[in-house]
């Protein structure tokens, strides 16, 4: 019984973890594309350029 409550816990862990990587890779890509949006702006409005 024990070792099916721990294994049952392990599986809990194992999904938390996999929900918080996901989120921090979202959360990675959204930072990312500001920059890159924000680098695009800057560098439009610094030539003057229509890309």
């Amino acid at each position: 019984m024990e070792k099916a409550q721990k294994n049952s816990n392990e599986k809990l862990s194992l999904e938390e973890n996999e929900r918080k990587s996901y989120k921090g890779t979202m959360f990675f890509l959204g930072v990312l594309l500001a920059v890159i949006v924000a680098t695009y702006l800057v560098l439009m409005f610094t030539f003057n350029a229509r890309i």
